[in-house]
């Protein structure tokens, strides 16, 4: 019992602390650098393809655009053929790549002020009754137009991947021509890249 006593006693435990204190340590500076990495990653993604990002062309037993012909299929376009001097609606549809805070989203085309269609006010066509039907920017502060045109729609809303998301937009268009219109995401960690479609008015 004794001899057992004496190994036991003349085990080195230090350095087996010192061997795990050690691991231990590693680990946690691994496990810091993956939760970087995967940090960084995900910033980068929101940055530059937080959405999958089109036009939506609705089923015509929902919703009816005067300047497309629909069936009754969804369709989702990355270009839309809009007719001059009209107001029409236009619709866009996304599918968020990953979860975030949304804080804004911003609309509206590039272009020459006297040439691009102009965003008047935000509708909801999934709305049969109801103030959301239609917002205008003259009615609630939370819509704006910007001095460049576009249109700001501030509202907090948590995005799941997955969960598709439909933005509509009342314009109205100007002279013939191919305008680029843009969507940008304000988050709670910050914008993602311009969004590109394009709008041609005939």
């Amino acid at each position: 019992m004794l001899c057992l006593i004496g190994a036991v006693s003349a085990y080195p435990w230090n350095m087996i602390s010192a061997i795990f204190a050690f691991l231990s340590f590693v680990l946690l500076i691994g496990s810091a650098l993956h939760r970087r990495r995967q940090r960084k990653e995900r910033l980068k993604q929101l940055r530059e393809d937080p959405a999958e990002t089109h036009f939506l062309i609705p089923p015509m037993q929902q919703y009816r655009l005067s300047y497309v012909k629909q069936d009754k299929q969804e369709h989702h376009p990355d270009e839309l053929v809009l007719p001059s001097c009209s107001e029409v609606d236009v619709v866009v549809w996304m599918n968020p790549k990953l979860d975030f805070e949304g804080e804004e989203i911003q609309l509206g085309c590039e272009g020459e002020p006297q040439n691009k269609p102009e965003p008047l006010y935000y509708f909801n066509y999934f709305i049969s009754e109801g103030k959301a039907k239609e917002v205008h920017p003259s009615e609630d502060a939370s819509h704006y137009r910007d001095i460049g045109g576009m249109y700001h729609i501030r509202r907090s809303i948590r995005l799941l991947k997955g969960t598709k998301v439909v933005t509509g937009i009342r314009l109205r268009t100007k002279t013939k021509g191919v305008f680029p219109f843009r969507i940008l995401l304000m988050t709670t960690e910050g914008a993602s890249n311009p969004i590109r479609l394009t709008l041609k008015v005939d």
